[in-house]
């Protein structure tokens, strides 16, 4: 796993409100003190931070910043399953067994691979360990969740 900064240098660097981050530093000419931290959701749902020169996942950061330790062995799951909440309250370490079991019901996923062509994949779970149905590809995401919402 990335070693994440420690929870002083979080803090000395973001301010956390309500899920999400705020600069208290200026990391470059472009970004302000003051400005929410992070790019949008990326293909995959997560929000992410660019931060002395690494990558790092939203919601890790604001686990870290509450003062938690990031176990190797586990995952931090959101549990009302929307990838874009990391209010402190919606998320949690779990085996991952655990973060699959929170699966269920509807899902999309970007699919990047040569046979969707770049395309959201609509399916249904109804449980951690059962297989997906597939439902096909589609152009965007509200696309494939209109569709997995019909079934």
């Amino acid at each position: 796993m990335k070693e994440y900064p420690s929870t002083k240098e979080l803090r000395k660097t973001f301010d956390y409100i309500d899920g999400y981050l705020y600069w208290k530093i200026k990391p470059s000419a472009c970004v302000s003190i003051g400005n929410k931290a992070g790019t949008t959701k990326g293909n995959n749902g997560y929000c992410r931070i660019q931060y002395k020169g690494s990558t790092y996942l939203v919601h890790r950061l604001i686990w870290v910043w509450h003062g938690n330790i990031l176990n190797p062995q586990k995952e931090i799951d959101h549990i009302n399953r929307k990838r874009n909440d990391n209010r402190i309250e919606n998320l949690r370490q779990t085996t991952r067994a655990e973060n699959l079991a929170n699966q269920k019901g509807l899902l999309v996923s970007f699919c990047p691979s040569v046979k969707s062509k770049n395309k959201w994949k609509a399916y249904t779970k109804q449980s951690g360990t059962q297989k997906q149905k597939h439902l096909g590809y589609y152009r965007t995401r509200e696309e494939a969740l209109r569709v997995a919402e019909a079934i």
